[in-house]
């Protein structure tokens, strides 16, 4: 993928221009350009960039209720976009048209008439109408009757129902995702680079963000301010709005199935996929594989768990204990049959006495005792294991066999015990 870095302007963040989509956008002419991914992902700024030097009609979605509302916001969007000597004629038409729907449509389409060669209507905050049907069909009754130059880009965080069929078949429909969407490391060399940033740096920004462009820009600030390299390692703070960003913006806009699936992977640092199965039931795979594809917020390690991306996962440790609860709740659902799993995510809470409880109470897995238990009977406290002698049995005979035998009694205070007997 070619990008190129704009001459230096007045603005702290550069726009990063996407020739790639830009140039397949003017080569396949589209006449309907959906672009679907969550916040941050420059979703409003590639759609400007489809016009050009031209004005874009914009109409943003966000607080519309009726169909009325979003038929005054195209025809803002239109007003916007003409030449101020023609601004009047609009404002002037609105207020005659009162609460007639219908005058509202009819008015709306013959401006969208209008020579423009060709003109654009972005619809922005598209995902602010998924439960509004009666606006969703409002605009597909609005493009029925326009100019055959006119494109339209809409713009979602999620998938809308909107209905462009009638406006435009498949074949001149192009549809944007998160993948077309996420930097690519020579991107971000060329964003990098410049203000000083060498190949090591832009690799551990490219494994930080995953290509996130929200993410990319802000760490591009932090670059400029000399703070970068203290930022990644973690012991500088982030001096960006990025905390407040991803809180109100990101975050915000996860259904509630998503945030809580993100808060369990951060409650458990080696969160599997069974572990989520367990509470939320077989769906559950299909949902971490839309996350995974729609999103950068999770991802799969080498070792097949999961993990949630940084910058998300610090602020959902701060924002919420729902992960710990719902943490215990796995965990009683999986005490019955899998009481080894159990015990190892009370370890990861740090509930030992639970974990030594568990693991107790079902002596026939420590008979045979597996390489799941053997691990989890190392990170046990010798004050848990010594309240537990079935428990204390299994892992001494595991650590004899396989680490210094002196030195595990040492660990469990069972050598200072024996001499306190003698006494």
């Amino acid at each position: 993928m070619t990008a190129r870095v704009p001459e230096p302007r007045t603005s702290l963040l550069p726009t990063i221009l996407r020739e790639r989509i830009i140039e397949e956008f003017r080569d396949g002419d589209p006449r309907v350009v959906k672009l679907i991914a969550p916040a941050g992902y420059g979703k409003t700024t590639l759609a400007a960039s489809f016009s050009g030097a031209k004005p874009i009609m914009r109409c943003d979605c966000l607080h519309m209720s009726t169909p009325i509302d979003l038929l005054r916001g195209v025809l803002d969007g239109v007003a916007n976009a003409l030449p101020e000597a023609e601004r009047p004629g609009i404002a002037g038409a609105v207020i005659t048209l009162g609460d007639d729907a219908a005058a509202w449509l009819s008015y709306a389409q013959s401006l969208l008439h209008l020579d423009r060669s060709p003109g654009i209507l972005l619809f922005d905050n598209g995902e602010a109408l998924l439960d509004k049907p009666d606006v969703q069909r409002i605009i597909e009754r609005m493009l029925e009757d326009v100019s055959p130059d006119l494109k339209v880009v809409f713009c979602a965080r999620v998938e809308v129902p909107v209905n462009f069929a009638r406006f435009a078949g498949p074949e001149r429909t192009m549809r944007i995702g998160p993948d077309e969407l996420r930097f690519d490391p020579v991107e971000m060399a060329l964003l990098l680079s410049p203000i000083g940033a060498n190949s090591s740096m832009i690799a551990r920004v490219d494994t930080f963000t995953r290509g996130w462009p929200m993410l990319v820009m802000m760490l591009f600030v932090l670059a400029k301010r000399g703070r970068l390299d203290a930022y990644l390692s973690g012991t500088g703070p982030d001096v960006t709005d990025l905390y407040g960003y991803l809180a109100t913006e990101v975050l915000a806009s996860l259904e509630p199935w998503a945030r809580d699936l993100l808060e369990v992977v951060v409650a458990l640092p080696d969160a599997r996929q069974s572990d989520l199965e367990a509470l939320y039931g077989p769906e559950t795979a299909t949902r971490i594989a839309d996350l995974q594809v729609a999103t950068p917020f999770l991802s799969r390690t080498p070792r097949s768990t999961l993990e949630v991306h940084p910058a998300i996962s610090e602020i959902l440790q701060k924002a919420s204990a729902r992960g710990t609860e719902l943490a215990h709740s796995i965990i009683d659902v999986l005490a019955p049959e899998n009481p080894i799993r159990a015990a190892r995510i009370c370890v990861h809470l740090e509930e030992y006495e639970r974990a030594a409880d568990l693991l107790e109470g079902g002596r026939y897995w420590l008979r045979t005792p597996s390489l799941d238990l053997i691990e989890v009977l190392y990170l046990l406290p010798p004050e848990a294991l010594i309240r537990h002698p079935a428990v204390w049995n299994v892992a001494s005979y595991a650590r004899v066999l396989t680490r210094d035998s002196a030195e595990w009694l040492r660990l469990t205070g069972f050598s200072t015990q024996c001499r306190r007997r003698r006494r």
